[in-house]
């Protein structure tokens, strides 16, 4: 190892753990072997036709295509219709805290604080 290598596990790694990546680097790795992909062919037998890999632009219509799928699916009327409903009972519940008076808003702070701590697990 170079020498920079050693002065920053030095710094960084107890001696356990040093001398365990040393034994691990210093090990001899074993040879890997090529394992063919398919198996081979008998006497006589067609060779397996492989799919060619599309192209670049294949590729690139076939991500615009998923993306359109999913935006289309994406924007549903009835998904429109909830979120307007939602949006509209929020501003509802922000208009209701905005006219109450200043100390009941409080009071209703400090009460949700206070549920929303009581309802957190420990850890």
């Amino acid at each position: 190892m170079a020498k920079l290598g050693k002065a920053l596990m030095s710094l960084l790694l107890d001696k356990k753990a040093r001398e365990a990546l040393e034994a691990k680097a210093a090990a001899p790795r074993p040879a890997t072997q090529h394992v063919p992909q398919t198996p081979p062919q008998q006497p006589g037998q067609a060779a397996p036709a492989q799919a060619p890999h599309p192209s670049q632009e294949e590729i690139y219509a076939r991500l615009d295509e998923a993306q359109q799928a999913s935006t289309n699916r994406a924007n549903t009327p009835d998904r429109q219709r909830l979120i307007q409903e939602a949006l509209k009972v929020r501003a509802n519940k922000a208009k209701m805290l905005e006219e109450l008076p200043e100390e009941q808003r409080r009071r209703l702070q400090a009460m949700a604080m206070m549920s929303f701590m009581k309802s957190r697990p420990e850890g």
